[in-house]
Formats: structure tokens, C-alpha cells, sequence
């Protein structure tokens, strides 16, 4: 009889621990899973994101030029615009090496150094206009005086310049963008001060190229830009402008991806709580036909943190980053696909400054990561090439 009782008692238990099991298990599924149609609002929201910061565009495509401007010009005691190094353009007297002459101290205009290099032209195209894109010039300037948006003389000097010819030839596109008229349109950011020209800084200045007709682009398309910045420097007139510096002639970009970098659209977040957001060159549109997809495209992020104040990627001594893939299987991921998205968890609202860098991945063709198991963000994976940057303070 107690035998029984106990076989009972048991019984009962056993059931009881089962229901409780079953009600465990059935709340961590609520709690930890995420539907297939919950993970597609993700993403929805993701591109949503996206439209309201850059527009309906698609297909950011980057063409590194990496090219200094061979020729500079000031403004000599006359007024007019001489040559700053000569007619070979050479600047051949930099005073103390490593040092640089300052506004100040310098013999002579000639013998301050100064830089302007054409880094990348970038093309975006515009989703709901089949026939029009976005170009947008970047540059990275050394330089001995502090750069101004607004003339001081009621001269608009602060400007930059971009030039396009079709691939049949003809008659070349041109636009010029003046500080001081569209702001909103050019800027100009302090990145660090010149590790090799230590009295000069180096600040990186964009602008850009609205509704350029697609025509203009394809094989044999040529992309030449200028830039003339106003500044604090009396010996130079005050201001400074460079020659033009051609970008390479767009050939295999198109079919090529490893001679262009897309680029990736990165959300900030809009409040607290929340955090940044990155989504993949295809994520809002496709490509123009014709154009050679890549396979996926790599990025890491890391916090700025140099004493300097310095912008540069190498200048920072923080944790560098991978994303996050959204739902249903968040995981840490070096890449996503061009129609991917991911999640900054580390990016929160109110964190500071960011750098975020990335480049392009196409399998047995260029660039091709080797995923060891001892790989981490900031290792050097396969081939190593010109990383995009941009910086983000959220």
C-alpha cells in the first residue's frame, strides 16, 4: 500500500516537473526566436533607414584615384594666381625635415608645403531615375593654415570642381561646388595633424555632383577633379588652388570589382537605446546593367579614442568591431552580402565618434578572405588593398 502511495506520489512529481519543463522550454522559444517574417521587418526597417538618410539610391560605387595634384596656385601681392612651386609644380624647400615652415616663419610662399590629394570619386546611383547618378568628390589636404567655408575678401575661393567626359568623347560635363553658396553640399572635416609635416593638418573635404547623366558613364569614361581652398595664411594670398587631377579612366570598373570599392550605407542611430545600422550597396537597389557584382563586402568599425584628437584608422588604439546579422541568426560577421544588412551593436546613441572602414570581397578573383579559426577583426586577411573609411559621430 505505501509502495503504491509512494508510486503515486512519484507520478504526480514527475508530471509536475514535465509541465514546468515544457512551460520553461516554451517561454525561452518565445523569448530567443525570431520568425522568418519578423527578421524581413528587420531588414525593412533597416532600408527605411537608409531612404530617409541618402534618398532612393542604390549601387555606391567608389573609384579610388589616390593622386596629388601636380600643380598649385596662390594668390601672389598683385592679386593674381602664380605658381606655387615653379612650373615643374616641385615643391623642393620644406624647411626642418619632418617640421615644415609655418605662415609665420616661412622665407617665402614656396616654401611651405602643401598637399592635395584626389583620394576617391564616387558614384551613386539613383534608384528611381534610370537615367541620372550622384557623384561626390573626396579629398585629403595637408596643409599650414586653418581652411574657411566663407571668403573673407567676397570672393567665393573655397570651391571644388569635377569634370566628366562620355566614353565617346564630346563636350566634358563640368560642376563646381562653392563652399560658401552650398555648405550643405561641401564639407570640410579635421582628420589629424600631418605625421610627416608636423606644423601642417590634414582635413578631408568632399562635395558633390547632382543628376549626372548615366550616359556619361561606362568603359573609356574619364573623371578629372580641382580644388582651391581658402585660408589664414597672408603669404599665400590666403588662399590656395590645385590643378586638375584625373582619376583613372573607368575601363574594367564595371565588370572588375576589384578596381572600385561599393560602398556600404551605414544608419546611425536616431535615439537613445538604440544603435547603428549598416546596410549593403544592393540592399535599397540593384546595379545598372552591366555591372559585375561582388560577392560580399568586408567591414569592421572601432571607436575613436586618440589623444591627438587624430581621425585616422591607424592613429586609434580601440577594440576593433565586426557586425551583427539580423535575426534569425545573429551572429558576429566579418562580411555581409550586397543585399545584406547588420547591426553596429557597439555604435549606441551618445557613444562618441566612429570610424567605420570596409572594401569589396569577389571569390577566386580579388580579395579573398581566409577565414582561419584564429581570425579576428583587424587581422590581415588575403590580399590587402585601399580600405573606404568614414567617420561618424553619433
Amino acid at each position: 500500500m505505501k509502495i503504491i502511495t509512494s508510486l503515486k506520489f512519484l507520478g504526480t512529481v514527475m508530471a509536475v516537473v514535465a509541465f514546468m519543463l515544457m512551460i520553461k522550454s516554451c517561454k525561452k522559444t518565445d523569448v530567443g526566436a525570431v520568425s522568418p517574417k519578423e527578421a524581413e521587418t528587420v531588414k525593412a526597417e533597416i532600408i527605411k533607414a537608409i531612404k530617409e538618410r541618402y534618398g532612393n539610391v542604390g549601387a555606391g560605387v567608389i573609384f579610388n584615384v589616390n593622386k596629388k595634384a601636380n600643380k598649385y596656385f596662390y594668390k601672389d601681392v598683385s592679386g593674381n594666381m602664380a605658381n606655387l612651386y615653379g612650373s615643374d609644380g616641385i615643391n623642393v624647400s620644406s624647411g626642418t625635415s619632418g617640421l615644415c615652415y609655418t605662415c609665420n616663419n616661412a622665407p617665402n610662399a614656396g616654401a611651405l608645403v602643401v598637399t592635395y590629394t584626389l583620394n576617391y570619386v564616387q558614384r551613386l546611383y539613383i534608384c528611381e531615375s534610370s537615367d541620372k547618378s550622384k557623384l561626390t568628390a573626396n579629398w585629403t589636404i595637408s596643409v599650414p593654415f586653418t581652411p574657411s567655408y566663407f571668403s573673407v575678401d567676397d570672393l567665393p575661393d573655397t570651391w571644388g570642381y569635377l569634370q566628366i567626359i562620355a566614353p565617346g568623347g564630346g563636350s566634358p560635363l563640368t560642376h563646381t561646388s562653392y563652399a560658401a553658396v552650398t555648405p550643405y553640399d561641401f564639407t570640410i572635416k579635421y582628420l589629424s595633424a600631418d605625421p610627416t609635416c608636423f606644423n601642417n593638418k590634414l582635413y578631408e573635404v568632399t562635395y558633390n555632383f547632382e543628376n549626372v547623366p548615366n550616359s556619361y558613364f561606362g568603359s573609356g569614361a574619364q573623371i578629372s577633379g580641382s580644388l582651391s581652398i581658402e585660408g589664414t595664411c597672408s603669404l599665400l594670398g590666403g588662399v590656395v588652388q590645385s590643378g586638375s587631377t584625373n582619376a583613372p579612366t573607368l575601363s574594367n570598373q564595371s565588370y572588375q570589382p576589384c578596381n572600385r570599392i561599393d560602398k556600404v550605407f551605414v544608419s546611425p542611430p536616431a535615439s537613445s537605446g538604440q544603435y547603428a545600422q549598416v546596410g549593403g550597396v544592393n540592399v535599397v537597389c540593384s546595379y545598372p546593367s552591366g555591372w559585375s557584382a561582388v560577392d560580399a563586402q568586408q567591414l569592421e568599425y572601432r571607436q575613436v579614442n586618440s589623444g591627438s584628437g587624430s581621425l585616422l584608422w591607424n592613429d586609434q588604439t580601440s577594440t576593433i568591431h565586426w557586425g551583427e546579422t539580423v535575426p534569425p541568426s545573429p551572429i558576429l560577421s566579418p562580411t555581409m552580402t550586397p543585399t545584406g544588412a547588420l547591426n553596429l551593436k557597439n555604435m549606441v546613441y551618445g557613444s562618441g565618434t566612429w570610424l567605420v572602414r570596409y572594401r569589396n570581397v569577389k571569390t577566386s578573383v580579388c580579395d579573398i578572405l581566409y577565414l582561419t579559426p584564429g581570425s579576428n577583426p583587424g587581422a590581415f586577411w588575403g590580399s590587402e588593398f585601399t580600405w573606404i573609411t568614414e567617420v561618424w559621430s553619433i
